[in-house]
Order: structure tokens, then sequence, then C-alpha cells
């Protein structure tokens, strides 16, 4: 370590009023330096009758409703993502295995 560089502990602080919200869809950019992390919600639709259903068939899409958006150097993102490769780990070791989607565009 470079004799002026002084290191210092990380304390995480947990303000009271951070929600935790809920997120079944992500999307990532990314630009030269910063990756951008996108996380949203995905609501069931609401189909009450055969003619919600043909319309959400005509509509061809759903909506994702963006909760959060991260932006994260692009340094640190293989340290999240070793971070989180290693906790699926011990979640999996602890628990039942995570089934992976078939369909992994649906994630893109």
């Amino acid at each position: 370590m470079d004799e002026h560089q002084i290191k210092f502990k990380i304390v995480h602080t947990n303000p009271n009023n951070l929600k935790f919200e809920f997120s079944n869809d992500f999307m990532i950019m990314h630009d030269r330096e910063t990756f951008y992390l996108q996380f949203g919600q995905i609501s069931p639709p609401q189909i009450n009758s055969k003619e919600d259903l043909e319309n959400m068939a005509m509509l061809g899409m759903i909506e994702s409703q963006a909760i959060a958006r991260l932006a994260i150097d692009k340094n640190y993102l293989p340290v999240l993502i070793r971070a989180l490769q290693d906790n699926l780990a011990k979640y999996q070791s602890a628990n039942n295995p995570v089934t992976q989607s078939e369909d992994e565009s649906e994630f893109m």
C-alpha cells in the first residue's frame, strides 16, 4: 500500500425510510465507463373477460414499471457479480436450487 493511502473500514448504514421494492424484471445498459441497472416490476394483467384477454393479445406487450436505477463503475461490476454468484451458491446449498428460465431472452 502506498504510504499516502489510508485504508478505511466501510460501515453500512440503513436509513429507516429506505423501502424494499419487489423486482421481477431488469434491464442492463452500459457506456465506456459505467453500467446502468434498472429494476422493474411487472404486475399480472387484470383479465376478467374474454374481451380483456383479446385486448391484451392485440396489445402484445406488458409494462414494466421502473422502481430503481443504479449506476455502477465498470471496475466495480466484477466485484458485484462475484458477490451475487457467491451469495447464490450459499443460498442453493442451504435451500433448493434456483431454477433458471428456459427463455433467457425475457431477461435481456
